[in-house]
């Protein structure tokens, strides 16, 4: 198959047209280091060679800029770039390329997040959960939350503190303060425990 004309299209791509009428589409630093030029031939298998580093190589690409805005999980990254157009298959191989070079670790993730959660007094139960939602597994999630997330009544006592000092003076008060936890995902058990301390302590003040 010869290759007929070049054309330049968007970003970094080419539009390599070919003798059959068709084109395939790779990226420019794979057209130069594969000499790819008008009326050099080429075999199928070739062409489908190309293909495939071209879009391995964009999919990585790709993937790297991601992660410099921000941590992923292998799930979440994956999920990522085939939303961004990239085949599975592609997108799978390059998880397993980030995962050689220590740029994507789900360990590592998990430990990080808990700890974040842990700065916003997001419950252990709701911090698991998130964890599974990023892509995380139950058994991995829950063994992060158990060794990194502080305690949930200290949490619950430090949001008493910052959020419903002087509010709690009604009945209405009381059940925004219960509703307010529970969506951050405490037990009701250790809210209403923390609540009783925390209303006994303002009115000894």
């Amino acid at each position: 198959m010869k290759v007929t004309e070049i054309i330049k299209r968007k970003g970094h791509l080419f539009e390599v047209r070919l003798s059959d009428g068709t084109y395939i589409l790779i990226d420019k630093d794979i057209a130069v280091k594969n000499s790819v030029e008008k009326d050099k031939e080429f075999t199928d298998k070739e062409l489908t060679l190309l293909e495939e580093e071209s879009d391995f190589y964009r999919c990585r690409s790709r993937a790297i800029y991601y992660l410099s805005d921000g941590d992923y999980t292998e799930t979440g990254i994956k999920k990522k770039l085939v939303n961004a157009g990239f085949l599975a298959d592609t997108a799978q191989k390059t998880v397993e390329r980030l995962k050689e070079l220590h740029l994507i670790n789900d360990e590592r993730f998990a430990e990080n997040f808990v700890k974040r959660c842990n700065e916003q007094n997001i419950s252990k139960r709701e911090t698991v959960e998130k964890l599974i939602l990023k892509g995380i597994d139950r058994e991995t999630a829950s063994y992060f939350a158990d060794d990194f997330s502080s305690d949930d009544n200290i949490k619950i006592e430090t949001l008493l503190n910052k959020k419903y000092k002087d509010k709690l003076n009604s009945e209405k008060d009381f059940e925004k303060a219960v509703s307010g936890l529970l969506r951050k995902g405490f037990k009701y058990s250790d809210i209403k425990q923390n609540l009783i301390k925390f209303t006994e302590l303002s009115g000894e003040e």
